[in-house]
Formats: structure tokens, sequence, C-alpha cells
């Protein structure tokens, strides 16, 4: 099993979007888990948005503003939108304007050992 890095956290994205062509992938780092979950949920409000949008009977809400959301909430696996209870992973996907975009926390590990 891969050692941990002391203190250093990474939020992987991958984004696919056949009308921009293939798929684009970064890594952000950060020494603080906070910082890094507080990245993640502004690349949902301000990046994904308004395609994350969720309608709820009180109206329009962001993912973002929503975690422990999966839908269809019987199936996360399945699911075309998720966001963590935690907010350690999310995921929107479109299967009929083919984009699919996924973001992870994950604590990172000793250089040259991979985290998924």
């Amino acid at each position: 099993m891969a050692e941990e890095v002391e203190g250093k956290w990474l939020v992987i994205q991958a984004e696919d979007q056949e009308s921009d062509g293939g798929i684009w992938t970064a890594v952000t780092e950060f020494t603080a888990l906070d910082e890094a979950k507080k990245f993640s949920e502004n690349v949902i409000r301000n990046e994904w948005a308004p395609l994350s949008t969720i309608t709820t009977p009180d109206g329009v809400r962001n993912l973002a503003d929503m975690p422990g959301y999966t839908y269809p909430p019987e199936s996360v696996k399945w699911s075309k939108i998720h966001y963590s209870e935690d907010g350690m992973e999310a995921w929107y996907a479109d299967r009929v304007e083919n984009v699919y975009r996924k973001l992870s926390i994950v604590k990172a590990k000793k250089e040259g050992d991979r985290v998924c």
C-alpha cells in the first residue's frame, strides 16, 4: 500500500465534452482538506453551473448546495448526478448532450504512486 504524503490533498477533475473534443483533466494540490473542499464546491457552483442545477419542490438549486444528493436516489453507480455528503466526490453526466464531469478529492501518496 502506498504511503500518504503528510498534509497534501489533490482535487482531480476529468471532463469530457464531445463538442469540444477529447477529455480534459486537471489536478490541483492543497495542504488543507477544507481548502480542497472549498475549491471543489466552487468548481461545482461556478464551472459546472448551470448544467448541474437541480429542480426541487422549492425551486432550482445549485448542486454545490446539496451535499448528499444523488439522482436517481436508488443508485449511486448509475446516477447522472451525484455529490457526496462529505464533499469528496461529485459528478454530472448528460448523455444527451455528451457532457461528463467528475471530481474527487484524494489524499496524496508518495511520489510515483497513483491515486484514484
